[in-house]
C-alpha cells in the first residue's frame, strides 16, 4: 500500500483532474476534478472515459473501478501477491490514462462504441 501511495502521488503531481489519492492498505482510490472539464460541460461521466482508456492501455491494461456513490472516485484493490514490477506498472497505467486529454478521452468512448455495434 505504502508502495501504491508513494508511486501514485508521485506520478499524479500537476496532473490537474486528480484532487487525492487515497490509500488505505490496499484499499486504493483516486478521487477526481472533472469540473470545468469537456466531458462535464458535455455531461458525461469522465470517470469512466478514464477506465476506458486504462482498459486499452498499450503496454499494461487495467481494470478498475469506480465508486457507485461518489463516481469521480476510481477505486481498485490489488491481489495480495502485487509485485514492486507489477505496482510500477499499474501507477504508470493509471498515469498515463490520467494525463489524457478530454478529447482523446472522447474519441476512445466513441470508438468503443463503434465496435460494440459491430
Amino acid at each position: 500500500g505504502q508502495m501504491f501511495e508513494e508511486t501514485l502521488n508521485l506520478q499524479m503531481a500537476g496532473i490537474s483532474c486528480v484532487r487525492e489519492v487515497r490509500v488505505f492498505g490496499l484499499l486504493i482510490g483516486i478521487e477526481l476534478d472533472l469540473t470545468n472539464t469537456l466531458t462535464q460541460r458535455l455531461g458525461l461521466n469522465a470517470a469512466q472515459l478514464y477506465l476506458l482508456q486504462m482498459m486499452h492501455h498499450s503496454e499494461f491494461p487495467l481494470l478498475m473501478g469506480y465508486c457507485q456513490y461518489e463516481p469521480a472516485i476510481l477505486k481498485f484493490t490489488p491481489p495480495l501477491t502485487v509485485t514492486p514490477g507489477e505496482v510500477a506498472a499499474v501507477c504508470r497505467t493509471i498515469a498515463d490514462a490520467m494525463q489524457t486529454s478530454q478529447v482523446t478521452l472522447l474519441m476512445t468512448g466513441v470508438q468503443a462504441l463503434l465496435k460494440a455495434r459491430k
